[in-house]
């Protein structure tokens, strides 16, 4: 058997010649008895070449990168000049805005002081541009007759029945939540049961009196109760704007009538509303008519206010 491959790898290397040469430059050793390759040599040949092999692919890699880390810092070099440039041009144009806008509000600021110190000593003789030593902004102040409006420190009572009032709207709709879900009564069935024009008119005066439909059966067929709770809310959310604008702009005509009147219009709609809630109609004409006086009080609050400015 030795004999034999010795035989072919003789005539491999005779003929063809060693693969393993041409491969990797080698040149196996043959001994002259029948034992072969010698491993030793060619393990030393072949670590040699690799070695050869690693150190030429390392430099190679060394070259590219350091061309890499040259052209990165080329550009990175490029960017940073390019950003310092950009940000010296909007720090200037911001100093440029800031300094327009300082002097502005010098120009004003000095309006101002002028106009109230021409208000607090009416017989000086001081000229405008004399005290200031600037040119007057016609432009910003006309010389128009201007309104002063304060707003009084009882502004935040106001502010306070407002916020009750939204709470008190939020109470309403659970209320009509907590009915609608006890008589399973889903949505949209809220109106009339069969005037299909009704409905589209939704609770208007005029037309409920054409057809001699009486309250409060607008929107459940059949069930009273749940009809009394969702008129509750409907009716309130139909008062809500028109109460928060007498509201605040009563306050400014009369700062201690609006916001009393603005407590007693919450209680009026609570009592309003237990009286509807008890199922019977009538009973909420209390509440209404608290609800209604404390309305008429704060729409006389706004015209004061109004009449004020005019005449001021």
């Amino acid at each position: 058997m030795t004999n034999t491959l010795n035989e072919k790898f003789q005539l491999g290397t005779s003929r063809a010649g060693n693969p393993m040469r041409f491969v990797f430059g080698l040149r196996p050793n043959w001994t002259a008895d029948e034992t072969g390759w010698d491993l030793k040599i060619l393990e030393k040949q072949l670590t040699c070449r690799f070695k050869e092999i690693l150190a030429k692919l390392t430099c190679r890699f060394k070259e590219i990168l350091a061309k890499r880390t040259c052209r990165f810092k080329e550009i990175l070099a490029k960017l940073t000049c390019r950003f310092k440039e950009i940000l010296a041009k909007l720090t200037c144009r911001f100093k440029e805005i800031l300094a327009k806008l300082t002097g502005r509000s010098k120009k004003i600021l000095a309006k101002l002081t002028y106009r109230r110190d021409q208000t607090s000593h009416p017989h000086s003789t001081t000229t405008y541009k004399q005290s200031l030593l600037i040119e007057e902004p016609s432009f910003l102040l006309p010389r128009s007759k201007m309104v002063t409006v304060e707003v009084p420190s009882t502004m935040g009572y106001s502010v306070l029945v407002a916020s009750g009032g939204v709470a008190m709207i939020f109470w309403m709709g659970m209320q009509v939540g907590k009915m609608r879900r006890s008589l399973k009564f889903g949505y949209p069935d809220v109106y009339h049961p069969t005037n299909k024009l009704f409905n589209c008119y939704q609770r208007v005066g005029k037309m409920r009196r054409s057809l001699k439909f009486g309250y409060p059966d607008v929107y459940h067929p059949t069930n009273k109760l749940f009809n009394c709770y969702q008129r509750v809310h409907q009716n309130t959310l139909e008062l809500w704007p028109s109460f928060l604008v007498s509201l605040f702009i009563g306050t400014f005509g009369c700062p201690t009538v609006a916001p009393i009147a603005g407590t007693a219009w919450l209680a009026g709609r609570i009592l309003f509303a237990l009286g509807y809630y008890t199922g019977e109609p009538s009973n909420r004409t209390f509440g209404a008519a608290v609800t209604f006086l404390s309305m008429f009080t704060l729409m006389g609050c706004s015209a004061f206010q109004g009449y004020k400015m005019i005449t001021a």
